[in-house]
């Protein structure tokens, strides 16, 4: 969970921080001087949040898989030693 998340915020702070410099870029006066309007696309780090996206998307997946896995294993049984006593001292 920390990967997924990790990468989640990381992501979202790359968007915000692209949202602010693509914002104060667009909004400049003199957008068209220098090579400003060429660096606007470049601003949001495309290649980091894609990156960030399947990485995080792997980890979804990875725990999705192991979720569903562990889901479907059998009970303990009743007779195993290793719960026996855990029943608030009584046994069964």
């Amino acid at each position: 969970m920390g990967v997924f998340a990790s990468c989640f915020l990381t992501a979202v702070t790359l968007f915000l921080i692209g949202a602010w410099e693509y914002y104060s870029m667009a909004s400049d006066v003199n957008l068209l001087e220098g090579d400003k309007l060429e660096r606007l696309p470049e601003v949001f780090r495309t290649k980091w949040l894609i990156g960030l996206a399947i990485v995080g998307g792997v980890t979804w997946l990875v725990a999705l898989i192991d979720l569903g896995r562990v889901s479907r294993a059998p009970p303990p049984r009743a007779d195993n030693p290793t719960i026996r006593g855990h029943c608030g001292g009584r046994e069964h």
